[in-house]
């Protein structure tokens, strides 16, 4: 599968989206598509990947189940999250009036599809 190519079908679905990353709970993009007009979102998934991994461990340490999804509103933008594996998760960034649910339902088929190609 060629990741680029599905975040690509992804973003482009939104005329209100920002971008969209594969990462690795390391931090490390495995692959991204961002439309030309964002802000940066290189630095905002690095601090996202920090995030993830400290509620992610505070859920292990209470047993409150693994993460699947975050979603973050501010007054510019909406972040959802979709974790794929223990290893990987998907960020995308959305303007603040864009549909997320459509987001979240994109998401998730991307989910299916990205889980076989990385467990």
């Amino acid at each position: 599968m060629d990741f680029r190519e599905l975040l690509e079908q992804i973003i482009n679905k939104f005329d209100d989206a920002y971008g969209i990353f594969l990462m690795g709970f390391d931090g490390i993009a495995v692959e991204k598509a961002i439309k030309a007009d964002s802000p940066n979102l290189d630095m905002l998934a690095a601090e996202y990947t920090n995030l993830l991994r400290i509620t992610v461990n505070a859920l292990r340490d209470i047993d409150g189940g693994n993460m699947e999804e975050i979603m973050n509103a501010t007054d510019n933008m909406i972040i959802v999250i979709k974790c794929i594996t223990r290893e990987y998760f998907l960020l995308m960034v959305l303007h603040r009036d864009a549909n997320f649910g459509r987001a979240r339902f994109e998401l998730k088929k991307a989910h299916y599809l990205l889980e076989k190609e990385l467990s």
